[in-house]
């Protein structure tokens, strides 16, 4: 269990977007990368939406840093599991991005 912080929406009042990714077949691999960011951000992955506490994978790189990109691989996932993909505001910013999802 991967663990960056206390969880999704502790970093102020930034907000929050989910994505739900249902995964069709076993695979080797989630990957998710956010590019082209204009401001400072973290990423997520939870197996239950509602509950913190579910998170597998994260990845910040701190304040900062290369704010424009952030990237994590959730290996192993299984047939009709989703998987909630977190891109979290932090320290009160918001902004543009742009997010790719991959299954290998």
């Amino acid at each position: 269990t991967a663990v960056c912080g206390a969880g999704p929406s502790t970093a102020g009042n930034s907000p929050d977007r989910v994505y739900a990714v249902k995964v069709m077949k076993d695979s080797v691999a989630l990957d998710v990368t956010v590019t082209d960011a204009n401001f400072e951000h973290s990423l997520w992955v939870n197996t239950d939406c509602s509950k913190p506490a579910t998170q597998i994978a994260c990845a910040d790189t701190g304040p900062h840093s290369n704010i424009a990109k952030e990237a994590l691989s959730v290996s192993n996932v299984k047939a009709g599991n989703t998987y909630y993909v977190w891109v979290d505001g932090e320290t009160n910013s918001a902004g543009t991005y742009k997010v790719v999802f991959r299954v290998r």
